[in-house]
């Protein structure tokens, strides 16, 4: 992993250090990244998305190089890297793409109007520029132009695959370099179909029809959006997140009958996904709909018991914590939502054995065996788990410890300040409570699973 810095003897140089906190590991391979302009230009900026929308911004520092000539400026990366380089063209700053492998060397050279790149891979990383100054990137028209945007991507699409052919052949593009930019070609073209389908909908509906051909032909896309995730992550983040979310909410209403609702969303990336690609979605919708109230608690459950990228589910976790802190218009988790949410499970048996507990609460702990034996011999009787834990990923690590199933372990959204933690007054836990099928409290200080009196109560109940 050695990097080679060559020798600066021209002017005052600007050198940029990013770390890319989010990837860094002690292991990874790096590349270098040089920033050359003069002092007393506008500064340029790098940015790193991902694919949920985080931003990773670092401006170039004024240095002069006899200050800086022992340092090494390195971006420790694993795999190859999209970057926004953010410059200042007729004081307006401007982003151009460029992909960074392990082990490049990146110099970005500042002029008059844009940049130059040198280093290692010169030719990969002039290719995105140039493309953008040619006018090849991605077709932005107007809303009243899109009519026009899909003959404009078919064409932007063959202008790109012929440039990218005659200039790999002479720039010697690394394979792998290669499939990213005909991948970023791909999700660029199913945009310009999503976005005449957009203007349809929205802006249009009777101007034109599409037929069922077009729609058939935008259903078969699906195939361009399963993509490496690696790269994913790493390369098309952000633009492939836009797409992904566009096209699954073309699956969950393709009739134009209406806009599809948070539900629908929800339901159709279930239905038409799986795994990272589901999981992202379902991350990218619940993230949406926290900026408009639509998320209850049932939706959140529903995450959790879906989505198996730990990266989302912590995110979503921190999120959810942060709207509950800071806003009253989610749905509170009361009694009556409780026993709704349970409904399938009361209506097994008669009667229904509810524990508060907590993670952190070892006479809670300590009473689980207990109550495992309590539930073996009593199986007339349903038994579920709440927690009042205030992080998701403790309960979820407990629940697994003590061996509880995910069919009758629950958490409350907001632990200790929940509606029915106040409503019954649960000031200690453990706190034992009995319900009938129809809800009904029976019993809402109930002997704990270790007590003789919880058989006697049991045994009475199920003699009625």
């Amino acid at each position: 992993m050695a990097v080679f810095l060559p020798t600066l003897i021209m002017k005052k140089k600007i050198f940029i250090v990013i770390f890319y906190l989010m990837s860094l590991n002690l292991f990874s391979q790096s590349a270098v990244i040089i920033g050359e302009s003069y002092i007393g230009k506008p500064p340029i900026y790098v940015s790193i998305f991902d694919e949920i929308g985080s931003n990773y911004m670092f401006e170039l520092s004024t240095f002069d190089i006899k200050e800086i000539k022992d340092y090494s400026r390195i971006l420790p990366i694993t795999n190859p890297q999209m970057i926004y380089v953010v410059g200042f063209e007729n004081n307006k700053p401007i982003p151009y793409k460029t992909i960074i492998f392990p082990n490049d060397t990146l110099i970005i050279k500042e002029k008059e109007n844009g940049f130059e790149y040198l280093g290692s891979n010169r030719n990969e990383n002039m290719f995105l520029y140039n493309l953008e100054k040619k006018g090849y990137g991605l077709f932005y028209g107007s809303e009243m132009d899109c009519k026009m945007c899909l003959e404009e991507h078919i064409l932007l699409r063959k202008k790109q695959l012929n440039l990218l052919e005659k200039e790999s052949t002479d720039g010697g593009f690394r394979r792998e370099y290669l499939s990213i930019v005909k991948d970023m070609f791909n999700l660029q073209y199913i945009w310009g179909w999503l976005k005449l389908y957009n203007y349809k909908f929205h802006y249009s509906k009777n101007e034109f029809i599409l037929n069922e051909s077009f729609l058939d032909s935008l259903k078969s896309f699906k195939k361009y959006l399963l993509l490496d995730t690696t790269n994913i992550k790493n390369c098309y983040y952000s633009s492939y997140a836009t797409t992904l979310r566009t096209y699954n909410r073309f699956l969950a209403q393709p009739d134009f009958s209406q806009e599809p609702t948070f539900d629908e969303e929800l339901n159709s990336a279930v239905k038409n996904f799986d795994g990272f690609y589901r999981d992202l979605l379902l991350t990218l919708i619940i993230k949406n709909g926290f900026e408009n109230n639509n998320v209850t608690y049932r939706h959140i459950y529903d995450f959790f018991e879906l989505c198996r990228t730990s990266k989302y589910r912590n995110y979503i976790d921190i999120k959810w914590k942060e709207m509950r802190e800071s806003t009253n218009n989610i749905l509170n988790f009361d009694f009556n939502l409780l026993i709704d949410r349970f409904e399938k499970i009361t209506k097994k048996s008669s009667y229904t054995y509810i524990d508060f507990w907590a993670s952190w609460c070892a006479p809670c702990r300590a009473e689980m065996p207990n109550s495992k034996k309590l539930k073996e011999e009593y199986k007339n009787i349903n038994f579920i788990y709440i927690s009042t834990d205030e992080n998701h990923s403790s309960w979820e690590k407990a629940m697994k410890q003590i061996g509880l199933s995910e069919t009758e372990s629950y958490l409350l959204p907001k632990g200790n300040d929940s509606e029915i933690i106040k409503k019954f007054k649960i000031t200690s836990i453990p706190r034992y409570m009995i319900i009938n099928k129809d809800g009904k409290v029976i019993n809402q200080d109930a002997p704990r699973p270790s007590d003789p009196k919880i058989r006697e109560i049991f045994d009475e109940l199920l003699r009625k």
